[in-house]
């Protein structure tokens, strides 16, 4: 016999006696009055958890809104066994509250760190909650509230100017008031922005220190005023104001108003419905002059804004005095009656722009009046 059928023969007799004994000891752990091995025991936490809160409410007090507040909320394990509480829900963005554990030994205290931004807060009073989770059969769920007083670090007042409708050549004034929350604030330089800018002034009158609430605040007030310059239409601007408190050095001020013009057009908007491709339409219009005093039409045009594709064009138009005998024997005319022709689209979709009426009015040479329409191609074979 060779070496090699000697270890084989040795290495199967090998693990037929592991096979045995394993089956040995099997049958001999099953086998009546055999007792089993002994297995190893899970112990289980006997107690229970307790979240007890050392209270239920953090209050920050008075704070500025420019700078965020901390406070603490602390909690033990009143019980006796282990207390989890995972990460805490709070309701608000503004509001954040961390903890850097998340498992408690019976008799050990937590402080979590709450934090609340006042960023963007009206003044007042107000309230957040942060909501813990427990394993606490009694306290499931447990809310705090977090309380604070904002104070604005700067008072606007109008946080937005809006000057309503002036008539034509009419000058407009009102007041804007910054007040800071010490007795050195003041504003001393202000720029205006915007497309209607060059038709605001805003001049600073001063700055005056008084008690407020039993601090001393200085205030300043800036006069705004809308020239009596500005052209009929909607004017706006922004006004920047600059101030020497470092936390807050700049400040922006919407301004905004309505001029209204002495020519008037009835309807203020034009809806023309629906169009068929290729067709000319026909709308009348009225257009007057609000303080009855004599104009001429020197012309209309139209100015799509959709299509994009159609550029600025003149449009027929006929044109006759509301009041049948005005114009006759060299009566002035204070209002006119026109026939617009809306010339025909080529294209089917919606269209939108401006009817400008040409005038010899001052700072009314051109009157728009709106429109919104449709265009469908109702032909033979055209798929509409």
């Amino acid at each position: 016999m060779s070496n090699k059928q000697r270890v084989t023969i040795l290495t199967a007799l090998g693990a037929s006696l592991g096979f045995a004994l394993v089956s040995a000891s099997a049958l001999a752990q099953n086998a009546p009055g055999v007792e089993p091995l002994p297995q190893p025991e899970v112990q289980e936490e006997e107690g229970t958890p307790a979240f007890g809160l050392a209270a239920a409410i953090v209050d920050l007090g008075v704070i500025l809104d420019t700078e965020p507040a901390s406070g603490i909320i602390r909690f033990k394990n009143a019980g006796d066994a282990t207390l989890k509480v995972p990460q805490p829900r709070t309701t608000c963005g503004c509001t954040a509250a961390t903890m850097e554990k998340h498992e408690f030994a019976p008799g050990e205290w937590c402080e979590v760190k709450v934090t609340f931004d006042p960023a963007g807060k009206a003044p007042g009073r107000h309230e957040q909650s942060v909501t813990f989770t427990t394993n606490d059969p009694e306290k499931q769920s447990v809310a705090v509230k977090v309380r604070a007083f904002v104070k604005p670090l700067v008072s606007i007042e109008p946080k937005q100017v809006n000057l309503g409708t002036v008539a034509k050549h009419t000058r407009k004034e009102t007041l804007i008031s910054l007040t800071g929350s010490t007795s050195t604030f003041e504003a001393f330089y202000v720029t205006t922005v915007g497309e209607g800018a060059e038709f605001f002034d805003i001049e600073i009158l001063g700055t005056d220190t008084f008690e407020q609430e039993g601090e001393m605040v200085s205030r300043t007030d800036l006069l705004v005023t809308l020239r009596e310059d500005a052209p009929p239409g909607r004017a706006q601007a922004m006004a920047t104001i600059r101030t020497n408190d470092d936390r807050r050095k700049l400040i922006t001020v919407p301004l905004a108003g309505v001029i209204e013009g002495d020519v008037f057009i009835n309807p203020a908007r034009m809806s023309l419905g629906t169009m068929s491709v290729g067709n000319d339409l026909e709308e009348v219009i009225e257009i007057r002059h609000g303080r009855n005093e004599p104009f001429k039409i020197t012309g209309v045009e139209l100015r799509p804004l959709q299509p994009s594709t159609m550029a600025p064009m003149p449009i027929k138009y006929t044109v006759e005095p509301i009041d049948a005998e005005a114009g006759a024997d060299g009566k002035a005319v204070d209002g006119y009656r026109l026939k617009l022709v809306m010339p025909g689209m080529e294209e089917a979709g919606r269209i939108r722009g401006n009817f400008v009426v040409h005038t010899d009015v001052p700072m009314e040479e051109l009157v728009m009046l709106p429109y919104v329409g449709r265009v469908v191609d109702t032909r033979v074979g055209s798929g509409e």
